[in-house]
């Protein structure tokens, strides 16, 4: 793979999972019908809804950053956690389709490790 082809997988990756961290934790924030309901579902507290909206927003200005590789894969770290235990917690209350999902943020997620992982080594 080329440089630029590199590059321009990574940060359209970047945008595209980015983006959908922060649309996921706009349901934190605002307090929505739709997620208190989620977080009641699956028996946690409504203070963990907005504890998850903030450390998505931390993660993506992480994952953003091109200085601290620390703290990067700390995001990465982070994020894989709060998917994993999500299907956990939809496995736990026997909804099947909710845990199969947490495969498509966590397959992006991988897949935008991966790509910054060859771009630190080609440079």
């Amino acid at each position: 793979m080329t440089p630029r082809i590199l590059n321009i997988s990574y940060w359209t990756l970047t945008v595209v999972f980015c983006a959908l961290m922060l649309l996921s934790s706009t349901g934190g924030f605002l307090q929505d019908e739709q997620s208190r309901a989620m977080m009641a579902k699956l028996g946690y507290p409504m203070q963990l809804l907005l504890i998850l909206s903030i450390g998505k927003v931390l993660a993506v200005v992480a994952l953003v950053q091109q200085r601290w590789h620390t703290v990067k894969e700390w995001a990465y770290a982070g994020l894989t956690y709060d998917f994993v235990c999500a299907a956990i917690a939809w496995v736990g209350v026997g909804e099947m389709g909710f845990a199969l999902f947490m495969v498509v943020p966590q397959g992006l997620l991988v897949a935008h490790y991966w790509l910054w992982k060859l771009r630190l080594q080609s440079a």
